[in-house]
């Protein structure tokens, strides 16, 4: 369920590999696991992304977004995970799409993602605090393809034979996966944009 994004922590960072060259359809996965000592009685994952995403919580699909904005106001999506968080392990996966090309829906932004958990009110998972790790897609091919049309934007291109379950809680990390450092964020005051609550 989506729910007002008021109580957005300020130290999430907006975040971004460093390493990653500037491209346009950019297709991110990003893996965050972390421990729960005692379950909260509500969870609350707030999240915001230049410019798509899916977000996942111990392997089930929670929504996509955001929505529309411009750069410097961004609209933060939040969602009630409070049935998928368990005591012990547990894993917040992300896909990120970053078009990095102006289009009639979408003007080009700093790429990134910002996301807090939040439970019962106290943070208890920040981007840019440690613990995440990314990767580019496997499955989803990134770099220039073929327009949907000039005003659409890209196709995308997918190959399930590539896929490997990596939103899954028992998921194994490969080589491929690198950690998210601290220095690839900026805490979201810093960068001078306002975050607002989903409009509709």
């Amino acid at each position: 369920m989506n729910m007002p994004a008021t109580d957005l922590p300020v130290n999430a960072a907006w975040i971004w590999p460093h390493e990653l060259e500037p491209s346009v359809n950019q297709n991110l996965e990003v893996r965050h696991a972390f421990m729960v000592d005692t379950r909260p009685q509500e969870c609350r994952l707030h999240i915001a992304a230049d410019c798509r995403y899916a977000v996942w919580f111990n392997g089930e699909l929670i929504g996509t977004g955001p929505f529309p904005d411009w750069p410097e106001t961004r609209s933060v999506d939040a969602w009630d995970v409070t049935p998928h968080v368990r005591q012990g392990q547990n894993v917040l996966a992300v896909l990120v799409h970053q078009m990095g090309q102006d289009t009639s829906t979408y003007a080009v932004g700093d790429p990134g993602i910002l996301y807090a958990l939040t439970g019962d009110g106290a943070p208890l998972v920040l981007s840019g605090g440690g613990g995440a790790y990314w990767r580019l897609s496997t499955a989803y091919r990134s770099g220039p393809i073929p327009l949907t049309t000039p005003q659409l934007s890209f196709t995308f291109e997918y190959d399930a034979t590539l896929a490997d379950s990596w939103q899954e809680p028992d998921y194994v990390f490969g080589k491929e996966w690198s950690a998210l450092l601290a220095s690839d964020g900026r805490d979201w005051p810093e960068t001078g944009w306002r975050f607002r609550d989903r409009p509709l």
